[in-house]
Parts: structure tokens; sequence; C-alpha cells
């Protein structure tokens, strides 16, 4: 099932994506940290993710971005530094 990719989402891949560069899996706790939420907010919204299917993950293992969440997050990494660029005059 899919929903609206609403900011909280898309915070939450833009971690995902830049955690997992290196090819292992993230954790819950690593992602709490990075966003200075709760562990109970991350596993709220990593279930969510699992569900819209960006992510797999088993019950206490490490987050794993699907082909569907690694593109959707680059996709909008590559939106954010397009914004951030300021335009020339």
């Amino acid at each position: 099932m899919t929903r609206k990719l609403t900011s909280a989402k898309i915070r939450y891949l833009s971690v995902l994506y830049e955690l997992s560069r290196d090819g292992t899996g993230v954790r819950s706790v690593d992602v709490a940290r990075e966003l200075n939420v709760s562990r109970p907010c991350v596993h709220s919204m990593m279930e969510k993710l699992r569900t819209e299917g960006y992510i797999k993950k088993s019950s206490y293992g490490a987050a794993y971005l699907t082909e569907r969440g690694e593109n959707t997050a680059a996709r909008c990494a590559e939106e954010i530094r397009k914004l951030a660029v300021p335009k020339a005059d």
C-alpha cells in the first residue's frame, strides 16, 4: 500500500540512505540519535516505511532500504541538493 510521502518520511529515508551507504543495515538507535527522536518514534516510522515497501527489517534486526526505498531516498536527496544550491544572478 502506498501512502503520501510526508516530510517526516523523507527525513527518515534520507537518514537511512546516508547511514546505509557502506552497505550495512541501519539500527534504530542510530536513526534516533541522528534525528534526535526517541526509539519508539523510530520504531513507529520504521513500521510505516516497512509496510509501504521502502525498507525491509526483521523484528530486532537492522533496517535495509529496498530498491524502492533507495530510489526514493536518492531522488529526495537530489531534490534537496538542488534546493540548497543558490541560483546565479
